[in-house]
């Protein structure tokens, strides 16, 4: 995948788990659209580095327009706090 590459995907997050959004070692992504359905508010979303988490939002909608700068080492964790599984996608693009 080449530098300015659109980076996306679809995961299922499922009820009381966790999920990362993380590029492979040596590359660096900016996260700019996290996608959650409507009417789905049990999900929080974290930066963490694997060992310590820091809470940015609980959802109450999307996550449109933000700029997450992730890497391997410092990347994205979604939580389900809810009892039913929720699909979320994400949008970005590659920046190294």
């Amino acid at each position: 995948m080449a530098v300015g590459e659109p980076v996306t995907g679809i995961l299922t997050l499922t009820a009381g788990s966790s999920a990362e959004i993380k590029p492979p070692s040596g590359e660096a992504w900016m996260i700019f659209n996290i996608l959650i359905p409507n009417g789905v508010t049990e999900v929080e979303l974290y930066i963490t580095n694997g060992t310590d988490d820091i809470l940015v939002d609980t959802n109450d909608a999307s996550w449109i327009y933000y700029k997450f700068i992730i890497t391997d080492t410092h990347y994205i964790k979604l939580v389900n706090t809810g009892t039913v599984d929720v699909p979320v996608g994400y949008e970005g693009v590659k920046l190294t």
